[in-house]
């Protein structure tokens, strides 16, 4: 399911609330004309959770940014980190990594039904102690600045075994659905 960040921008582009499945027939219609692209109904219902699915593709990703003004779906996920810092988000639930004392560990969760629980070992590094159902693997290493509700998780770097392996957006879609200190 769609995060309710993104679902907002959504709507506010679409001039309407998002609450039935019929609604994405509007919305499919609204981005051919505006886009010139076809993202379908049937596509759009999966999106925000109407019906089950598998995540979007690239495309439809793509489509959706430049509906809401961006130019793809990675120029859009690039846009929060900046907007993160704006102070119309001071509300949004955030876990601040610089912030954690080493050995703190939290849990954040993302959709399908990924969990991941982490251990702050230092210097924006965090190392993971649990995994269900992510990419994210047990005892690889991340660096990240901060974890914020309803918004996808910028992971500028995983090392594993000891070699960095590249960067990571976990929570495309969804966002973070729960974050929760353990200890």
């Amino acid at each position: 399911m769609v995060s309710k960040h993104i679902k907002a921008e959504i709507e506010r582009k679409l001039g309407r609330e998002i609450r039935y499945p019929l609604d994405c027939e509007a919305l499919s219609l609204d981005i051919a004309t505006k886009c010139g692209g076809q993202v379908s109904a049937s596509t759009l219902k999966r999106f925000f959770g109407f019906v089950k699915g598998t995540e979007p593709r690239t495309y439809t990703l793509d489509m959706i940014a430049k509906y809401i003004g961006y130019k793809n779906w990675d120029e859009y996920l690039d846009s929060l980190t900046d907007k993160t810092e704006s102070s119309e988000f001071v509300h949004i639930e955030e876990l601040t990594i610089a912030n954690l004392q080493v050995g703190t560990q939290y849990m954040f969760c993302y959709e399908p039904m990924r969990k991941v629980v982490c251990e702050y070992i230092g210097e924006s590094m965090c190392k993971i102690i649990e995994s269900v159902n992510s990419k994210l693997k047990e005892n690889d290493v991340i660096c990240l600045t901060s974890i914020t509700l309803d918004y996808p998780l910028l992971i500028s770097s995983v090392i594993r075994g000891g070699v960095p392996i590249g960067a990571l957006t976990v929570g495309k879609v969804s966002g973070i659905t729960k974050i929760q200190r353990m200890k």
